[in-house]
């Protein structure tokens, strides 16, 4: 069954188009956000660890603060040209900031 055929049935008064959309677009943004995030990048528990803060980092990069936070809650992730320079400014090798993709046994 098609997301609009279900919206369709939930509420049978809904004739205009416009009202489905409005309703479809609610419903993926909620699917979305409840989506639960992989944690690509350290950036927070290093940034921690060193006792920088997410201010630190983005005047130390000249990136907006929204960005850096963005990187640090893993909602997006920096360019490995920016990891470079994150590393470089802790002094710590790159793939410190890079959770592991192996899994233990």
């Amino acid at each position: 069954m098609k997301l609009w055929e279900i919206l369709l049935k939930a509420h049978p008064r809904i004739v205009n188009i416009q009202t489905v959309i409005q309703k479809m677009l609610i419903y993926l943004h909620e699917m979305q956000i409840n989506m639960p995030r992989k944690a690509i990048n350290r950036l927070k528990a290093v940034l921690a660890e060193q006792g920088k803060t997410n201010k630190w980092l983005a005047e130390m990069l000249r990136k907006n603060e929204t960005t850096i936070s963005r990187w640090c809650t893993n909602e997006i992730q920096p360019s490995v040209e920016n990891l470079v320079e994150i590393a470089k400014l802790l002094e710590i090798d790159v793939k410190e900031l890079i959770n592991s993709t192996k899994t233990t046994k």
